[in-house]
């Protein structure tokens, strides 16, 4: 019997490990063929827009990635239950590459993308909840979830080389059918497990209570067509229009801080959340160096690497590879230093200061060359100092949220870290054309604001040191 039962626990894990496999394929492999399909010619497939416009286009989607999930996660929590939230969230995926695959304008692009990232929110918070009850006395959370991350790393390993050479070497239009396809095999194989819907029942849910949610689905609607009209009428999106969203996120995180710093905590927990906010601002500087990686890192391969060994495309498969061969070492490393380890805060400036490290990897090198060409090996440098930095920035900035939220508010302020990425995409949308018109700049400002931001944590009060220490 205890066999049966632990067998049983691991077929639904992995069942919930090949769904994400799938997702992550294809969210990786779009991105590794996105920014180019944008600012490609339409004589090669592509739409023919400015880089800017392309990088401006990129960070946009990938801010809405991140905001999505606090909109799923609430509908799959209260209205459709963990199985539906997740089978909505392929659908819509699906019918956003679809939508890719077989037309070729700005308008229809905006829709699929806008499908994408509604479905990458419905899968991604719901699946993560699924895996986590996915354990007994045998198999515990931190090996599923540790399982759980090594599919979500291959799905990004695999996406950008397959679909994402494909669509660059030959059509983009192809890459996407492939993954629309890869997408719709996905549905089959979810549809296929009843088990797992009659363990997710759909959610009482009371719509007199819920009236603010209704509210901000309705402001949510009228943003998104306002923006599509406005774009119409344009007939590109300006500069404007991004400056307006990029404030509409900022807000997010200031309704969040006011609405938890006002609620029925107690003073102890209103400290915690006051001693957060600096970690929370810091850890927007570093994932403005991070979430590169979905824009500007791919155009510099495209334009500053001299081997021609490295497709653009590979850039999420070559830091996939580096998070699966480091992981097992950070461990190994916080189990050998035992008690002399780092605190978070400690561990939050190194953070800082090993991602500056690999912006001026980037950067620097570009100085010296007399035609804008640099060694792949600056590249694979400074990808490995990114790595590095992720690799603390993840697992110690989720720490740091764990445990300095309040006692009764604790999904709802994990949920500020999920913002951050997100605020900083919003900024990307701004700053990215620096890039386009002076890489070397880009690449050492950005890499002294995360060093000098790291440093500021140093001048932190010591009682709230001491708090994020948790001492």
């Amino acid at each position: 019997m205890k066999e049966k039962t632990i067998s049983k626990e691991h077929k639904e894990l992995i069942y919930y490990c090949v769904t994400t496999f799938f997702e992550r394929f294809s969210f990786y492999g779009l991105i590794g063929l996105l920014i180019f399909y944008l600012s490609f010619s339409i004589n090669e497939s592509g739409l023919g827009l400015s880089e800017i416009e392309a990088i401006e286009i990129v960070t946009l989607f990938s801010a809405l990635s991140y905001l999505t999930g606090l909109l799923g996660g609430y509908v799959s929590d209260n209205i459709l239950g963990g199985y539906r939230g997740v089978l909505f969230g392929i659908i819509s995926e699906f019918l956003g590459f679809l939508i890719l695959t077989l037309t070729n304008n700005i308008y229809t692009m905006e829709i699929s993308l806008f499908l994408i990232a509604l479905g990458i929110g419905f899968i991604k918070p719901s699946l993560s909840n699924m895996v986590g009850k996915v354990h007994d006395e045998h198999y515990q959370a931190d090996r599923s979830f540790s399982t759980y991350f090594l599919y979500v790393n291959l799905g990004a390993f695999f996406g950008p080389i397959v679909a994402g050479t494909l669509g660059f070497s030959y059509n983009f239009h192809i890459g996407f059918g492939l993954i629309a396809f890869e997408m719709f095999v996905a549905l089959i194989y979810f549809l296929t497990k009843n088990t797992i819907k009659n363990k997710y029942q759909m959610p009482h849910f009371s719509f007199k209570k819920n009236k603010t949610f209704f509210y901000i689905i309705i402001v949510t609607i009228i943003f998104i067509i306002t923006f599509i009209l406005l774009t119409m009428l344009n007939n590109s999106i300006s500069k404007n229009i991004f400056f307006i969203i990029s404030g509409f996120f900022l807000l997010i995180p200031l309704i969040y801080f006011y609405y938890i710093l006002t609620s029925e905590i107690t003073k102890e927990e209103k400290n915690k959340v006051i001693s957060y906010i600096p970690i929370f601002l810091v850890s927007i500087f570093f994932f403005i160096i991070t979430e590169q990686l979905n824009s500007t890192m791919l155009l510099y391969i495209k334009d500053h690497i001299i081997e021609n060994w490295i497709e653009p495309t590979w850039i999420i498969s070559i830091n996939s590879f580096f998070v699966i061969i480091f992981s097992p070492l950070f461990i190994k490393l916080w189990d050998r230093l035992k008690n002399r380890r780092p605190n978070d805060h400690d561990k939050f400036i190194i953070c800082g200061i090993i991602l500056g490290l690999s912006f001026f990897s980037f950067g620097v090198p570009l100085i010296f060359s007399l035609d804008g060409k640099v060694s792949a090996i600056y590249f694979i440098i400074g990808m490995i100092f990114m790595v590095l930095g992720e690799l603390l920035l993840w697992p110690i900035g989720l720490s740091i949220t764990s445990k300095l939220s309040p006692n009764t508010k604790g999904s709802e302020f994990m949920a500020l870290w999920g913002i951050s990425p997100a605020i900083s995409q919003a900024i990307n949308m701004n700053i990215n054309t620096i890039y386009v018109s002076n890489p070397i700049s880009f690449f050492l400002l950005f890499g002294l604001l995360s060093i000098l931001s790291a440093i500021c944590l140093l001048f932190l009060p010591k009682k709230v040191i001491k708090i994020i220490s948790n001492k």
